[in-house]
């Protein structure tokens, strides 16, 4: 599926709610979805997936064995085209996420907006059953085309130390907060600026940064908490006295 809207034109996935590429004024904003030989495997990057129903590390969870951000990315067919028009696309469903261990209905809808030169998504969930209780650590995973001479960070309109952002320390993976907006350069005249929303934004917003080919993208991933949280009770989660989660976040290019 493609959107063309003003200088914008996007991709998205047929089969997943990945944006696949996005394009402004002609110019790649994102590292576009293909299959790169890493480590001796063939791994997916590029693109926009979405993390559900958990972010970072594989967990188990009532003997649910869910992997590496979650199943939502690799399940194909899990949500349909509900809506489209010039500058969005909507995509909704219900997952029988039993069919994955996970042990409960989901219902969700996916929000792809663009309006030149901005981009937001929006992830909403719901219990498909009141009664069941469901954690969740969401998160984008956003990889940008980068060019690494001109990459630069600024949190809150500051800048942070380049030193932090070594390739050892960029395939860790970093967290950092933020209050307000979270700014990347990653060329000599391409900046994003990022804006968390929703059930996103509290004060204490955070993304995640890490690439295992900085030289080519660059991840900066708006999360909702510390990944380790899924399941705890320190964690989030839906059902009971809270019956949806909306997480979204806008990405402003200049």
């Amino acid at each position: 599926m493609q959107i063309e809207n003003q200088n914008t034109i996007a991709t998205i996935s047929d089969d997943f709610p990945t944006i696949t590429a996005w394009k402004v004024d002609g110019m790649d904003i994102l590292f576009p979805e293909r299959i790169l030989p890493i480590d001796g495997k063939q791994r997916k990057r590029g693109g926009i997936p979405i993390c559900f129903p958990n972010f970072g590390i594989p967990v188990n969870y009532k003997g649910a064995q869910i992997p590496q951000h979650g199943f939502l990315r690799d399940t194909k067919k899990a949500l349909y085209v509900s809506e489209t028009a010039s500058d969005f696309i909507v995509m909704s469903g219900i997952i029988d996420a039993y069919d994955v261990s996970y042990e409960m209905t989901i219902k969700m809808q996916v929000h792809h907006q663009f309006n030149t030169p901005t981009l937001t998504q929006t992830l909403s969930v719901w219990s498909g059953n009141p009664s069941e209780v469901m954690p969740l650590c969401l998160g984008f995973h956003p990889y940008f085309k980068v060019n690494r001479k001109y990459l630069n960070f600024l949190r809150d309109g500051k800048a942070m130390n380049m030193d932090i952002f070594s390739d050892e320390n960029l395939l860790r993976a970093q967290t950092f907060d933020f209050r307000n907006v979270f700014e990347v350069q990653l060329d000599e005249k391409l900046s994003v600026i990022m804006v968390c929303l929703g059930d996103f934004e509290t004060d204490r917003q955070r993304v995640c940064i890490w690439s295992d080919n900085p030289d080519e993208y660059i991840c900066i991933e708006p999360i909702i908490h510390d990944s380790t949280l899924f399941g705890t009770p320190q964690g989030h989660f839906v059902g009971n006295k809270k019956q949806e989660f909306h997480v979204s976040y806008a990405c402003k290019t200049w």
